[in-house]
């Protein structure tokens, strides 16, 4: 049986209207999951072992055990969540914790990865704001 924690300090997520947002701040990558994908990486991320995490719905499909496990290892692979031999057991037991399957989604997203990599403490110029590096000029390369 296997449980999981979040990666790092440097993981965080927030639940809300069903999404997760999951952010890795020291790669600069956030994510977002919708669907099943969703309540799994939640509820993994609580401590609910992967083999109860079917518990958290209602009509999910018979190879709903295989998705949580791909997701599961998709989270370890991109850092978001890490294996752990944590003795303590959380559960999909509540009633409004049961939701019904929908198609899990994961978008990964690199878009706002230089601010997200920004060090606002040190990298502050005369202008009291970061100092981003300047990016690629894509005229100067077709030059």
């Amino acid at each position: 049986m296997s449980n999981y924690k979040l990666a790092s300090s440097d993981v965080t997520y927030q639940l809300l209207d069903g999404e997760v947002v999951a952010i890795h701040f020291t790669k600069g990558i956030y994510h977002n999951l919708r669907g099943a994908a969703a309540v799994i990486f939640d509820a993994l991320a609580r401590g609910i072992p992967v083999s109860q995490v079917g518990d958290c719905f209602c009509g999910a499909p018979l190879d709903a055990a295989a998705t949580i496990q791909l997701l599961a290892e998709r989270f370890v692979t991109d850092e978001l969540l890490a294996v752990t031999d944590s003795s303590i057991v959380a559960s999909c037991t509540q009633p409004t914790e049961v939701s019904a399957w929908k198609e899990p989604v994961v978008e990964s997203y690199t878009d706002l990865q230089q601010l997200l990599l920004a060090d606002p403490i040190h990298d502050v110029g005369t202008e009291s704001w970061p100092k981003l590096p300047e990016a690629p000029d894509a005229s100067a390369a077709q030059a």
